[in-house]
């Protein structure tokens, strides 16, 4: 008596032949090749030259600022206050380190970077 009772013996005889057979073998296909878009990445290199460019510019520009406001205090006779000095980690304790602003834009720029990196290595 057989497990399967619907089973007949012409479909038994079926799933045996069907097992017994050998595995066919897969076809070998021929590797595709790269075709090359043109794009041999001046686009993303002026972008980055942008930004070094805007960086370059953010700095001379914050310079100059501490400067005109250096002159500007020592012409309304304002002393600069000596700074007073402190052991490195009360100052990770009391600064805005663990402020949640600072935080929030250290997460935000992490962010960003690892999107633009996962966008670059598309290309």
């Amino acid at each position: 008596m057989t497990s399967f009772p619907g089973l007949s013996n012409q479909d038994i005889d079926n799933i045996i032949a069907y097992t017994s057979l050998p595995k066919p073998e897969p076809k070998v296909t021929a590797a595709p090749v790269a075709v090359s878009s043109g794009d041999d990445g001046t686009i993303q290199n002026m972008v980055l030259v942008g930004f070094v460019l805007v960086f370059l510019l953010l700095v001379i520009m914050f310079s100059l600022v501490t400067k005109s406001l250096t002159k500007l205090s020592q012409t309304n006779g304002i002393e600069e206050q000596p700074e007073v000095s402190h052991p490195i980690m009360e100052s990770f304790y009391s600064e805005s380190i663990f402020n949640v602003g600072f935080c929030n834009n250290v997460i935000i720029s992490f962010c960003l970077f690892y999107v633009w990196i996962l966008y670059a290595s598309r290309y």
